[in-house]
């Protein structure tokens, strides 16, 4: 049970940590006071629900991958 409890907390952090990235980098990219210096257009992401999903599907992604290279390499060796 402690094995599934670090793996949780191992993903689920960097699921936040990468959530949160996620939105800052694209909000620096949209709000960078009238210039543009950004080469992709992210305005609609910023707009909606896009930022947070694309935010979190990167960090569970990112949570999972870091879950399996503890498991398989640090916890394991």
């Amino acid at each position: 049970m402690q094995r599934l409890s670090r793996y949780a907390l191992l993903t689920g952090g960097t699921t936040l940590a990468v959530w949160f990235l996620t939105r800052w980098v694209v909000a620096l990219a949209v709000n960078t006071g009238g210039r543009r210096s950004a080469p992709m257009n992210f305005e609609p992401l910023a707009n909606g629900l896009g930022v947070h999903l694309a935010g979190l599907a990167l960090g569970v992604l990112a949570g999972i991958g870091i879950a399996w290279f503890y498991d398989n390499y640090v916890e394991d060796p």
